[in-house]
């Protein structure tokens, strides 16, 4: 939260909690459906990765 902070407090907590509420919801489908690690490691690298990579493009 603190590198993409917008300086208020509030929104960027709700910001952090609507957006890692969702991330873990998908992530929690995924292993519902599947069972396996290996997509879950997958989409989260990607999620991860999507911040280091858009400056590169």
């Amino acid at each position: 939260m603190a590198i993409q902070s917008s300086g208020d407090l509030p929104a960027d907590l709700a910001s952090t909690f609507v957006n890692q509420g969702i991330l873990g919801l998908f992530l929690g489908y995924l292993w519902s459906k599947y069972r396996m690690m290996w997509p879950i490691v997958a989409v989260h690298g990607a999620v991860n990765a999507v911040p280091i990579l858009l400056p590169l493009l």
